[in-house]
């Protein structure tokens, strides 16, 4: 038998091999050729922040607030339950976006404009007090990673 019969018969037996093994894990559901949802695009996320609606506000925004080192009263007085609490209040906007500023100058005492990926990076960690984005720049920087986050809370605020 000459050298070339015998490795022809070797890749033939571990093919049928591989074959039968592969036939076997599809039959068990080991293995599926269907388009689905695999373990990064099923992980759940929350779709929304709780709703609210206030009075002269124009614009919808989102606010996404750090449990851990911001009071509930703030919590309370963006979602419109509280009024304003003496405490002076200092929020972090992406820079270039008018909206968010307007809104944040209007709720706020202080508005600190950074690069959006940057300040979206740093609440990853937990790394601010008060983020405020307009829906606009929310959606398109998808501040909603930031929704099931244990430390926030957010609001998706939109003006009567």
């Amino acid at each position: 038998m000459n050298k070339n019969t015998a490795a022809s018969r070797a890749a033939v037996i571990f093919l049928s091999l591989g074959f039968i093994a592969l036939a076997a894990n599809i039959s068990n559901g080991n293995i599926s050729f269907k388009k689905g949802p695999d373990a990064l695009t099923s992980a759940t996320v929350k779709d929304t922040g709780e709703r609210v609606t206030l009075s002269g506000v124009s614009g919808n925004y989102t606010v996404i607030v750090n449990k851990d080192r911001v009071p509930e009263s703030i919590l309370g007085y963006f979602s419109g339950r509280e009024k304003r609490p003496v405490a002076e209040i200092v929020c972090h906007i992406p820079k270039g976006d008018q909206k968010a500023r307007e809104f944040a100058l209007q709720m706020t005492d202080k508005a600190v404009e950074e690069d959006p990926m940057l300040l979206l990076s740093k609440a990853e960690y937990g790394e601010f007090d008060i983020l405020i984005l307009s829906k606009k720049t929310a959606d398109k920087y998808t501040a909603k990673s930031l929704y099931d986050k244990e430390f926030t809370a957010v609001l998706e605020i939109t003006g009567e």
